[in-house]
């Protein structure tokens, strides 16, 4: 009655998990600045169990967001952790998310990060981070702060090699 995963393409959708988070997160650095140049776990969090320890694991995070620093830039980076362990960072270039001039903007966004590296069956779980980049002592970044929901969909693609 179904293809055993074993016969499917690669390519193919081996699994999908997904949760929604409703908890809010606000990172103020005109009252805490050692959030500036720093990483911050926000609540954006997930584990799925992967049926091969080769597949592709896409994990995307979707999230309402507000920017805002005066009436002046602000950067916004983000950082990925597998299993507690930083894997991919943009502290170099943290331009994901830029505001310029405004005093606010607010939008809903995506995230998304692809683990061709984890080679395990164990559990995987993804956290999301933000990063504040440093020189925007005023910055603000709220996440899921006006009752927006946040989903994190994890999807296991078969990679037969």
């Amino acid at each position: 009655s179904r293809v055993p995963y074993e016969k499917m393409p690669a390519g193919s959708i081996i699994q999908s998990a997904s949760t929604t988070i409703t908890t809010s997160l606000i990172l103020n650095a005109a009252s805490d600045s050692s959030l500036l140049g720093a990483y911050s776990d926000t609540p954006m969090t997930f584990t799925i169990n992967p049926k091969f320890p080769n597949s592709k694991l896409l994990v995307n995070f979707e999230f309402g967001l507000l920017v805002r620093n005066g009436n002046n830039s602000g950067a916004l980076g983000y950082g990925v952790k597998r299993n507690g362990t930083r894997v991919i960072t943009s502290s170099t270039n943290p331009h994901e998310q830029f505001v310029s001039g405004s005093d606010l903007a607010g939008f809903r966004t995506t995230y998304t990060y692809v683990d061709t590296t984890y080679n395990s069956v164990e559990p995987q779980t993804y956290l999301l981070e933000a990063y504040l980049r440093g020189g925007y002592s005023n910055m603000i970044a709220e996440f899921n702060s006006r009752s927006e929901t946040a989903n994190v969909v994890i999807y296991e693609v078969a990679q037969w090699y």
